[in-house]
């Protein structure tokens, strides 16, 4: 039999004092356990990245800016090569239109004042005769010395044709070729310049012709090189042909030529201008035919008076 001051359970006689520090201590424990798990959780998932989004930095806006530069550049470049080309079209069609407008206002605007003529310059031959008539004022009749043919590295003909007219000491020559219905004609003479008196030498002048471009200043006029190359002349119209150099020069208007011809080991200056067909009169085609008559004036019709 058990005594009263025995009990199935261990009594604590541990007193009020101890027990408080006792749990100040483990809830101090707590506290900082507590605070290291905090600190090594990783943070609670929301739905959305915890990882920052990259703004678009310095390169890749200075990149774009670039790129719309670039985009500008290539397009006024395209703009300008377009322009050059269509200039360059539109001085080649216009050589042609003046002459259209020329056959136009001769058979269509006014027929009886200009009828078409018997004789071309096509038709002139050695011993032919011809009028010239041109705005500055030289009026002044050629005989066709001699007629040449030239083959141009281009595959097409030209035609030489020296000239004599009044005074016999002043060399001038025709030269005239076909494209299509069309004629061009030039009438070019012979100048006393040498190449250093154009500031040109031999080697610069085979340059302009490799690289295919060029220019000169001649009377205080520039010019552009305008075709170069190898020609083949038959003399007289007869073989063997003779090979020379040669060097065209225009003006920005394109009617205006200087022309550097090296023939026979030696260099030759020309300078002369573009032709209308209507400032040339053939007279006589050939020498032993005769030459076209002026047509009669037309007579006066009678005066009421009379």
């Amino acid at each position: 039999m058990s005594t009263p001051n025995e009990f199935p359970f261990r009594v604590d006689t541990t007193s009020s004092s101890q027990r408080r520090d006792t749990t100040d201590t483990l809830g101090a424990r707590l506290d900082i356990a507590r605070e290291l798990i905090n600190a090594q959780a990783p943070a609670p998932h929301t739905g959305y990245s915890v990882r920052t989004r990259e703004l678009p930095t310095a390169s890749s806006s200075s990149f774009g800016g670039y790129s719309f530069v670039l985009v500008v550049v290539l397009a006024i470049a395209v703009l300008v090569i377009l322009f050059l080309r269509s200039k360059r079209g539109h001085r080649r069609a216009d050589v042609v239109t003046r002459r259209k407008l020329e056959m136009i206002r001769n058979r269509e605007e006014d027929p009886e004042r200009a009828p078409e003529p018997k004789w071309t310059v096509r038709d002139i031959e050695e011993g032919g005769r011809f009028h010239l008539s041109l705005p500055n004022g030289l009026e002044e009749d050629f005989t066709v010395v001699r007629r040449d043919r030239v083959d141009r590295p281009d595959e097409r003909i030209e035609y030489d044709l020296l000239l004599r007219g009044a005074d016999p000491d002043y060399s001038v020559s025709l030269n005239w070729w076909a494209m299509g219905a069309g004629v061009h004609a030039w009438l070019m003479e012979e100048t006393a310049y040498t190449l250093d008196g154009l500031a040109l030498t031999a080697d610069g002048l085979r340059e302009m012709r490799q690289n295919g471009s060029g220019t000169l200043s001649f009377r205080e006029k520039d010019y552009v090189l305008d075709s170069s190359g190898l020609y083949a002349r038959y003399v007289g119209g007869r073989r063997p042909a003779r090979e020379f150099q040669r060097w065209s020069f225009k003006n920005e208007k394109g009617d205006r030529m200087v022309m550097i011809r090296f023939e026979e080991e030696a260099y030759t200056v020309l300078t002369g201008m573009e032709l209308w067909l209507r400032d040339l009169t053939v007279l006589t085609p050939k020498a032993g035919v005769p030459e076209e008559p002026p047509e009669p004036p037309e007579p006066l019709e009678p005066s009421e008076s009379s």
